[in-house]
């Protein structure tokens, strides 16, 4: 079963998400949300229940303390550690080509989906990375 973890400051933004994962079927103990990628990043560094890894990551770009693209740099050694692989999915407003284009190159990152999340963006990248 899927377990997916939304990195972004915007709490509104986060239950939003919730919701919507939860109209998808996913239970609220599969959702974590976390405020900044510094909050998500040691979160998985430090954790002891396999369980609780996340098969899927919601990830903002723009965040306070550790931004989306600083989560993306630092996370890289750790992937090779998990034993399950991780799709990530950078979420923004941004509208810029050049940050859709920057996300992309990262190996990590399976999908760019611009805010406002629609349900349709949503379902399609949980289906295409059916855990």
């Amino acid at each position: 079963m899927k377990r997916v973890w939304i990195i972004d400051d915007d709490e509104l933004y986060v239950f939003i998400c919730k919701k919507m994962l939860n109209k998808l079927g996913l239970e609220n103990d599969r959702i974590e949300s976390f405020p900044n990628g510094k909050v998500g990043l040691d979160t998985l560094k430090n954790i002891d229940d396999k369980n609780r890894l996340p098969s899927l990551i919601l990830l903002d770009i723009n965040m306070p303390i550790m931004n989306g693209w600083e989560f993306l740099n630092e996370i890289s050694p750790h992937l090779k550690k998990l034993p399950k692989s991780l799709s990530i999915a950078i979420l923004s407003s941004s509208v810029e080509p050049a940050d859709k284009e920057k996300a992309l190159s990262y190996d990590e990152v399976n999908e760019f989906i611009s805010k406002p999340l629609h349900m349709e963006d949503l379902k399609r990248f949980l289906l295409i990375n059916q855990a």
